[in-house]
């Protein structure tokens, strides 16, 4: 088991075992962003003395994190940087905002007038006082009077 001496190199070691998770473990959270889209990282890099070392040269910080300068390149020393997590989350790529047209169907209870929009389909009974009394409406509709 490889010893880190510094604050600085244990940190940048689970930086490194993020990276390589990342773009290698389908198990890993992200993989369909990084090693599902095919970003690899630099062969040397393999090696996590070998990132450390990149790593306190390139001006790395306690507090900075690893971005790629094209995120359509893999890691590599001159795609590289380290910047502060708020500037690489600004710099993420925005997701088209789709908007999706659905109806949502609001639940009435005709015995004791609870509102509910249920969250499965098929609802049998009145979250409230679980009678089976109830009707669906459309959203922002009013009741009809009982």
């Amino acid at each position: 088991m490889t010893k880190y001496f510094t604050p600085e190199e244990k940190s940048l070691a689970k930086i490194h075992r993020n990276m390589v998770g990342r773009c290698t473990d389908p198990r890993t959270n992200g993989y369909k962003y990084y090693g599902g889209k095919g970003i690899s990282i630099y062969p040397d890099w393999e090696d996590v003395t070998e990132f450390i070392k990149w790593s306190l040269s390139a001006g790395y910080e306690s507090g900075l994190s690893i971005d790629r300068k094209d995120s359509d390149l893999p890691y590599f020393p001159d795609n590289c940087q380290w910047i502060s997590k708020k500037e690489n989350n600004s710099s993420r790529k925005e997701q088209p905002h789709i908007p999706v047209d659905i109806e949502i169907e609001e639940q009435f209870c005709k015995r004791c007038g609870h509102k509910w929009i249920p969250r499965i389909k098929k609802v049998k009974i009145c979250p409230k006082c679980k009678s089976i009394y109830w009707q669906t409406q459309k959203r922002n509709s009013k009741p009809s009077v009982l």
